[in-house]
């Protein structure tokens, strides 16, 4: 995008609806752009121009209409062939190639895989933090060890506000999944030894291996007991009574779950994945933003996929809405961004558009069995890797942002939030009320901290014509 703003009279006016967006999401969803006057090409389209005419097609999209019934074991057969070509093909390079390593298991089975195939060690790359329980390290040693991999490894630490600066100028736009800073070291530590790296993005999205999809596969148990004309007034007085968690274990949030349950099965989606609940955007918003929003609803992104899906399965629903919004929108462009800012190229075998097809076959109770994700995937990988890693708590790529915001990153984040930003998009009594909720511990505030944070750092560079040069914040 900062190559379009050197076109000479491109409007810097910021879309309110991509603003809101980017509130629920940490991201800008496709076609929108944070610019009015700048749109973005969904993925799976082509766009052709000629002669003043503009047409927008799509050409590829991932159907889950054609689900097949086959035993269980001949379904482990089938994804270990397919997932083994899909990496096969990857391997082609005439440079060096490695791998991304966390230690879950969709990085370690495409290692495993890697080294199968290679005949000789992987070249592995992994990132870890002082917290321990955001570090992952020894998972990745552990399965590093078992391929006799080439480990290469680095330990994150909050100081690095320089690269944090770097972010906002390589995400173009507002961009506030926080992963964004373990990803771009992890690709700068891969870059020192490969070209191509191979990473397992795509697993969770495929496999339903989020716990997100287990709460929303209980909640709509709860749903069929009752109509939404009758939850919608029982559950939601409950949720308005009932106090915020925000630190006890999903499943004892009851305000979280009321307010789900009071919601239909998308609408308790979208609140599952928002980074700020519609009560707290509304607050954060400027009362003229809002009243220009005019009851624009960033759930019409999710309902729009919700409904295109060619399935009644709610399970597969959502993937499929994940798989057009969070995983292409999000997940791959924080990959994209981060690993190109070091000039090294990623593939993912997971994505591989036959692999994607083929998993689309498979029923998702084998993908989510009880309280299981990925089941069908650690069945079939039950020869390959270590139980330790097939069965281990799943921890996502999260850096530890509360302890950040209230110690290392608490000087730069006052300033950058809260010094002359007076452009009306924020209410900035509501902001500097959550920022001493964090402050005082009264409530982790970290992740709307960190969008505001994110969404300034961008502003001063891309609103003020700063956007040409790297550095600086």
């Amino acid at each position: 995008m900062k190559a379009i703003l050197q076109a000479p009279n491109v409007p810097r006016e910021i879309d309110l609806e991509a603003l809101s967006d980017y509130l629920s999401l940490s991201y800008v969803p496709t076609p929108k752009s944070i610019f009015r006057h700048i749109r973005k090409l969904r993925p799976g389209h082509y766009l052709v121009v000629s002669d003043g005419y503009m047409q927008e097609s799509e050409y590829w999209d991932i159907s889950f209409g054609h689900i097949r019934q086959l035993a269980e074991k001949k379904w482990c057969e089938e994804l270990l062939e397919n997932y083994l070509e899909a990496v096969r093909i990857r391997l082609i390079s005439d440079v060096p190639l490695g791998a991304f390593l966390s230690g879950g298991i969709d990085s370690a089975s495409v290692v495993a895989l890697m080294s199968e195939l290679k005949g000789e060690p992987v070249l592995t790359s992994s990132i870890g933090f002082e917290e321990k329980e955001f570090d992952e390290l020894d998972y990745a040693r552990e399965v590093a060890s078992r391929f006799n991999a080439n480990h290469h490894e680095k330990v994150v630490r909050p100081d690095a506000l320089e690269t944090i600066g770097k972010l906002a100028w390589h995400y173009d736009e507002p961009f506030a999944d926080s992963s964004a800073i373990p990803t771009y070291y992890v690709s700068k530590i891969a870059r020192e030894n490969v070209t191509v790296a191979l990473s397992g993005d795509g697993g969770d999205e495929n496999f339903a291996g989020y716990r997100r999809y287990y709460f929303d596969k209980r909640e709509n148990m709860f749903r069929k007991l009752l109509p939404l004309s009758m939850r919608r007034p029982i559950f939601g007085t409950l949720a308005s009574l009932y106090p915020k968690a925000d630190w006890a274990p999903r499943i004892f949030r009851g305000k979280a779950t009321f307010e789900s349950l009071a919601s239909s099965s998308i609408e308790g989606y979208f609140l599952s994945m928002s980074a700020f609940r519609p009560s707290m955007k509304a607050r954060l918003l400027h009362p003229d933003v809002r009243q220009e929003l005019a009851g624009y609803d960033t759930l019409d992104v999710f309902r729009y996929y919700y409904d295109k899906a060619d399935t009644d399965d709610p399970i597969t629903r959502i993937q499929y809405v994940d798989i057009k919004t969070y995983l292409t929108d999000d997940i791959l462009v924080k990959v994209d961004r981060a690993s190109m800012a070091n000039s090294l190229e990623v593939r993912a075998p997971i994505l591989d558009q036959k692999f994607m097809e083929f998993m689309a076959t498979i029923p998702s109770s084998l993908k989510l069995r009880g309280t299981v994700g990925k089941y069908i995937l650690k069945k079939a990988l039950g020869g390959v890797l270590p139980e330790t890693i097939l069965h281990r708590k799943k921890m996502g790529f999260a850096v530890p942002l509360a302890q950040w915001f209230r110690n290392e990153l608490k000087d730069m984040a006052h300033d950058v939030i809260f010094t002359d930003n007076n452009d009306g998009l924020f209410d900035k009594g509501a902001v500097a009320q959550v920022w001493r909720e964090h402050q005082r511990g009264f409530r982790d505030r970290s992740t709307e901290l960190w969008s505001i944070f994110m969404f300034r750092l961008w502003q001063r560079r891309f609103l003020n014509g700063n956007e040409i040069s790297e550095n600086g914040w």
